[in-house]
């Protein structure tokens, strides 16, 4: 036997809300920025917005202007943030025993062969370009 059902009224329940996630409060856009455009460039950006992935025009303008930003010495990060200043360039990186290791031993088995060949081991042509 089936059993007699009624259907739940819409207004029953209250909808069901998505929790939202924590953000933190720099990666928060506080900023508006409005723009007065032709409505045939407000329609060309909607088109290129579409075919980039389907991004909002909001996002393709700011992905533009970030763009256009980065190409000179200022740099921002992919919301707009600034990143800190590359670091000043410091003295040359210390080389490893290993590293000295393996030059020692092309400079040594230069100046063997050099020797081998009856030459002197300042004589070699990449020795005077030094």
């Amino acid at each position: 036997m089936v059993k007699d059902s009624k259907p739940k009224k819409p207004s029953d329940d209250p909808p069901r809300r998505r929790r939202k996630r924590a953000i933190t409060p720099d990666a928060v856009r506080s900023e508006r920025l409005i723009l007065r455009v032709h409505p045939d460039l407000l329609e060309m950006l909607e088109q290129e917005a579409e075919a980039n992935g389907g991004m909002t025009r909001s996002v393709y303008v700011e992905q533009i202007l970030l763009g256009w930003i980065n190409r000179g010495r200022r740099k921002l990060d992919h919301r707009g943030r600034r990143l800190p200043p590359d670091p000043p360039p410091s003295e040359p990186p210390l080389i490893t025993p290993a590293a000295f290791e393996g030059e020692w031993r092309g400079k040594a088995g230069m100046r063997l062969s050099s020797l081998l060949q009856g030459r002197e081991p300042g004589d070699d042509e990449d020795d005077s370009n030094r």
